[in-house]
């Protein structure tokens, strides 16, 4: 009769950690669902526009895509982006100076309190966090890049490329978003001395010559205590000048969400 009882409390026993074992498995897998990443590929796009004194301006965009990912403590308010993405601009007729100017658009639909920014990195800190930008040479053939392992990257000038002084970027920046707004927030900070010796930041590439172009790398931004739906949009914003004309040529990918 004894040995009956300890065989019932060994089959409970059993059961018991079968089903904690069970529910153990459950958490993990929910947990490891609730903070799975979700990559958004955006499709290629280019737009063409002649602007008043008959020059021809291409902005291409092309291998855009987004990695949306939770906080990592599983806060539903808080959403983490790595953007990727190139922009190619390709002029026929006179051009003094073009500037590529490329970002996104973020939106929250309900907020207490939510801001959005864009980190980024020194180049001291852990890979893959922080910003890359190179010069396109290979497709357009107007310059050298070099680029540091920590996804830091340095423009180079050549063929006529003006490059910026400095492509390290450094800082933080941040912006508040109100319920139902949306605030755009750059790919690019770049570092640039003033007329004075000033420390200034420029969010776009300037380029000499008739083609230019900028790819960015796992540039991260997020939004926090979003407690409604939120989106972004990318655009690449183009201005084009030259003795006669300075106009702006933008294109606009689709929206999508972020959660």
């Amino acid at each position: 009769m004894g040995s009956g009882k300890q065989a019932r409390r060994a089959r409970r026993f059993l059961t018991g950690l079968a089903a904690g074992g069970a529910l153990w498995g459950v958490m993990c897998s929910s947990s490891g669902a609730a903070l799975a990443d979700t990559t958004v590929t955006l499709p290629d796009d280019s737009i063409t526009q002649t602007l008043p004194d008959g020059t021809v301006v291409t902005v291409s965009v092309r291998d855009q895509y987004a990695t949306i990912a939770p906080a990592m403590v599983a806060v539903q308010t808080s959403r983490n982006i790595w953007a990727n993405g190139t922009v190619r601009v390709d002029v026929e007729g006179s051009i003094d100076e073009g500037r590529i100017t490329p970002g996104y658009v973020v939106g929250c639909q309900f907020t207490f309190g939510a801001s959005a920014g864009g980190s980024f990195n020194s180049g001291h800190s852990s890979p893959g966090l922080g910003i890359g930008v190179t010069a396109l040479n290979a497709a357009i053939g107007t310059g050298l890049a070099a680029t540091d392992p920590l996804g830091a990257a340095t423009a180079l000038g050549g063929a006529g490329l003006t490059a910026a002084s400095q492509y390290v970027p450094q800082g933080n920046i941040g912006f508040s978003i109100g319920p139902g707004q949306a605030v755009e927030v750059p790919m690019l900070r770049i570092e640039e001395p003033d007329d004075y010796g000033n420390q200034t930041f420029d969010n776009y590439f300037a380029f000499a010559g008739n083609h230019g172009g900028i790819s960015y790398t796992d540039v991260t931004f997020k939004v926090d205590d979003c407690a409604g739906y939120a989106q972004a949009r990318p655009y690449s914003r183009v201005r084009i000048k030259n003795a006669k004309t300075m106009a702006w040529v933008t294109i606009w990918g689709p929206p999508f969400s972020i959660g």
